[in-house]
């Protein structure tokens, strides 16, 4: 065998695993916090977390790609230290967290 067909066969096979990985490849992972309100992802697993004891709720938003741009809305009434997950449809591509203000307008981070 030549060394141009091995170094030809090398390359073909770079070439073919880069196609695979390429394909496979893992979603981003975004986060935003905001007062006492986390929200982030992991791959299509949506999470929100209260992260201070002062008796307000916490939310947070997701956008997926092809979407409307605000997608979903996973709410955390579970008080301090608690963490809510869902299983989104899509790929995120963008997050935000909020604190619900009773009888006020929330405070929310931007999109991230």
């Amino acid at each position: 065998m030549t060394i141009k067909k091995t170094i030809g066969r090398i390359a073909a096979g770079a070439i073919a695993t880069l196609a695979i990985a390429g394909a496979a490849a893992p979603a981003f992972a975004h986060s935003a916090n905001q007062g006492g309100a986390s929200s982030w992802n992991s791959g299509r697993t949506f999470y929100v977390k209260d992260t201070d004891a002062d008796s307000h709720s916490v939310y947070g938003n997701w956008a997926v790609s092809g979407g409307s741009g605000n997608d979903g809305r996973l709410d955390n009434s579970s008080g301090y230290n608690t963490t809510v997950s869902k299983d989104v449809n899509g790929d995120i591509i963008s997050v935000r967290a909020c604190v619900n203000i009773q009888w006020g307008t929330d405070d929310c981070s931007g999109w991230y």
